[in-house]
């Protein structure tokens, strides 16, 4: 019967308005999600029957066709990918596009890529920025800040700026605000570097880390007899406690001088071995030796005298500052008593000298040590801020004031975004469906038909509140009618059941 085509007119027009108030709905309810965009839904008519047709091909007659419709259906649901009003926040991560595109964000768990206009992006611990989800903003980088490590007359450490490593453009990678902390590992921090303006270099030995005092020491050692022996040779009691007393050389550098005599036994004075300065001094004070007796001993000691016996660097140096060694006099020695020092030896000679031995250790006036390259690297300037330009360009500002480029954001344009396939939090995936335009690499924002990038902006949801309200009392009223044409058909149809009464 026709009525009840009519009833299922008015159910395809309830089932397709319900559908148009969800959408409604769904906009309404995300009014103030970053990012979103709004849909919008399409109606059209159903399959129509036949009434009367047109005469057939060759027909002699050719009337108009009749026909009734079977009611209404969503055609499609379209999103509105126009611009939304954009927001002010001042807050860093937060990312706006004005224009065209949108950011490439990657699942770190499945690697899977996604597109995304919500800019409201934060930093993990290790400095990625992400999505509140934890996706990884795409771009290119590996920019580096590069710095030359010198110590000035003091010691301390200065770092000079060189020119920055620009980001690698054939690379897509996740944009880092914060680096790995400058270290020999990434080459930001280069050693070895030719002194300038008074200032000296920091080597580092075989191993990567700095000269310690201990690699020191096992050198000035391995010249035997108990350490470096040189300095004046001292032939009389007198004058070696004047040398410990006016702090000329320290007493421990006697007591190696004293233990090396004799093959190691010590110093021999009237059949007694003294392996220390302690030890002769209270045989003096207790009256088993006589300063004459230490005089002729010290006298005999290396054939013209007893000298110190240098195992520090630090003393080493200390002599040469107090004018007690002359640089001249360690080399001569070094001539015949070569140090050796992680393969490279010192003899004395222009290139090999004691005051290129010397270089090789920094000491930290701080801690009275040499440096370790975490000192170095502790001291090094950091990251203390981040900027992105509207070109999407990251820059990072170090603690020096110095800045360099260490990425860029890229973007993702598409012919028909309509294609695209909604994921949920922003998200939207099926991207050969949906027609990339252009490498992912060079659609750099800005430029082209790309659109710009705002920090310290996010985009706002461009659903329009007004008009939102507008169709929904539309598609109210148009459900209403739908409902009616069920009532007045069943209405109808209970006159038509009725007529066998």
């Amino acid at each position: 019967m026709a009525l009840l085509a009519s009833l299922n007119s008015g159910v395809s027009a309830l089932n397709a308005f319900s559908r148009g108030l969800e959408v409604i709905g769904d906009n309404i309810a995300n009014v103030n999600t970053v990012g979103y965009k709004g849909s919008r839904a399409d109606f059209s008519d159903t399959f129509s029957q036949f009434l009367n047709r047109t005469a057939q091909e060759g027909g002699s007659v050719n009337g108009a066709a009749s026909q009734i419709g079977y009611g209404v259906g969503v055609s499609k649901v379209s999103q509105d990918f126009g611009q939304g009003y954009i927001d002010q926040t001042g807050k860093s991560t937060d990312l706006a596009i004005a224009g065209n595109g949108f950011f490439k964000v990657i699942d770190p768990v499945t690697g899977d890529a996604y597109a995304t206009r919500k800019g409201g992006f934060t930093t993990n611990t290790a400095g990625d920025i992400i999505t509140s989800e934890g996706y990884e903003l795409q771009g290119i980088g590996n920019g580096t800040m590069n710095y030359q490590v010198y110590a000035d007359s003091t010691g301390r450490l200065v770092y000079q700026a060189q020119t920055p490593t620009q980001p690698d453009p054939s690379v897509e990678t996740t944009l880092n605000v914060n680096p790995p902390e400058l270290s020999l590992t990434n080459q930001n921090l280069i050693f070895g570097a030719t002194p300038t303006n008074g200032l000296t270099s920091i080597p580092l030995s075989s191993s990567g880390q700095p000269y310690s005092l201990t690699e020191g020491e096992t050198a000035l050692l391995g010249t035997g007899n108990g350490g470096l022996a040189v300095g004046p040779a001292y032939g009389s009691w007198l004058g070696l406690e004047n040398a410990v007393l006016g702090q000329q050389v320290n007493e421990t550098q006697f007591d190696a001088a004293f233990a090396a005599q004799n093959g190691g036994l010590g110093i021999d004075v009237n059949g007694t071995s003294y392996t220390t300065v302690q030890s002769l001094r209270e045989a003096l004070n207790g009256g088993t030796v006589t300063v004459a007796d230490i005089d002729t001993a010290l006298a005999a000691a290396d054939t013209v005298g007893l000298q110190a016996r240098y195992t520090g660097v630090a003393e080493l140096r200390e002599g040469v500052e107090n004018g007690v060694l002359a640089e001249a006099d360690i080399d001569a020695v070094l001539a015949t008593t070569p140090i050796v020092l992680d393969g490279t030896t010192y003899d004395g000679s222009a290139t090999a000298n004691y005051r290129e031995f010397d270089a090789q250790f920094k000491i930290n006036p701080d801690t009275g040590s040499t440096y370790t390259l975490s000192d170095i690297n502790a001291s090094a300037p950091q990251v203390v801020d981040f900027e992105i330009g509207v070109d999407g360009t990251l820059d990072l500002v170090m603690s020096d004031g110095q800045r360099y480029e260490s990425g860029s954001i890229r973007m993702l344009n598409f012919s028909d975004p309509q294609a695209l396939n909604q994921e949920g939090n922003g998200l939207y995936s099926n991207f050969d469906a949906a027609g990339l335009t252009g490498n992912f690499l060079d659609n750099v924002p800005s430029e082209g038909s790309m659109g710009q990038v705002l920090q310290g902006h996010l985009e706002r949801s461009n659903v329009d509140l007004t008009s939102e309200f507008a169709r929904m009392i539309t598609m109210q009223r148009s459900f209403q009618a739908g409902s009616r044409i069920i009532t007045v058909s069943d209405e109808i149809l209970n006159e038509a059941v009725n007529l066998k009464r």
